[in-house]
């Protein structure tokens, strides 16, 4: 049995590709639900409505983008100009 933070997570990654394959007015949670293997009464105890998913969606994306770029900007040189640094 997952952890409440590994299911919410399942179901954000699930969300993710309905949302890039189906556009947010394409995904229902029903959808969602399937795709993510949980009931969609069980989906609701962890997100209201759809569009609390998808902004959910679009947290963890920036948080992924955010480290990303935080490592690419460790790994340039120390003396990098500027531009590199942005």
């Amino acid at each position: 049995m997952l952890s409440r933070e590994k299911r919410r997570n399942q179901i954000l990654q699930a969300a993710g590709g309905e949302f890039l394959a189906h556009g947010f007015s394409g995904t229902s949670m029903q959808g969602i639900a399937k795709v993510s293997g949980v009931s969609r009464a069980s989906l609701y105890t962890y997100f209201g409505n759809k569009k609390e998913v998808f902004n959910s969606v679009l947290k963890l994306l920036e948080g992924f983008i955010c480290r990303k770029a935080k490592r690419a900007v460790e790994a340039l040189e120390p003396n990098a100009p500027l531009d590199a640094r942005m």
